[in-house]
């Protein structure tokens, strides 16, 4: 009942409170529960649910003798293309092809060998997170009406205006 509480409290703040940039379109959760809902209310405006554009692997935890900035860094620089590729994802959802999304998905994947290498499974562990494009609804919208809806509350219709623009959540998992 409280986590329902505190998602209803921050959805109305968000969605009715001073405007953010559509920029601000990913957002990552560890409830299964208010992805299920999100999807649910998504399904129900557009008739269709959300698709799941990728699951990433990542590292559950840090172990290691150097430093955790000294081997992310060096994550970064041999990783350059496949993080480009993840920005690209993230930010036009809709334009991902199966090529962009085969770094990250199947079997011995580039980006799967490239975490291997700087956090291997032996001793840093895994999580996942699925990304799930919800496009042509404004973040706002979905999680007022996902979670902050006052059936009485009339105004709130008239302040959000939907836009094309897509919104990528990911759920995370251990």
């Amino acid at each position: 009942g409280q986590q329902l509480l505190r998602l209803k409290a921050w959805s109305r703040m968000f969605a009715l409170g001073p405007s953010v940039p559509e920029a601000s379109g990913v957002f990552v959760t560890g409830s299964r529960d208010a992805v299920e809902r999100l999807a649910e209310e998504y399904g129900r405006r557009k008739g269709a649910p959300p698709e799941a554009l990728i699951e990433l692997s990542l590292p559950a935890a840090y172990a290691g003798d150097d430093g955790p900035v000294s081997r992310r860094n060096r994550f970064r620089r041999e990783g350059a293309d496949l993080l480009e590729k993840l920005d690209r994802v993230l930010a036009e959802p809709s334009r991902v092809s199966d090529q962009q999304r085969r770094a990250f998905i199947g079997r011995d994947n580039p980006w799967d060998t490239l975490l291997e290498r700087y956090y291997p499974l032996e001793t840093c562990g895994r999580c996942h997170m699925t990304l799930y494009d919800f496009p042509g609804i404004a973040a706002r919208r979905l999680f007022l009406d996902s979670f902050g809806r006052d059936e009485d509350d009339e105004l709130q219709e008239e302040v959000i205006v939907e836009t094309g623009s897509s919104l990528v959540v990911g759920l995370l998992a251990s």
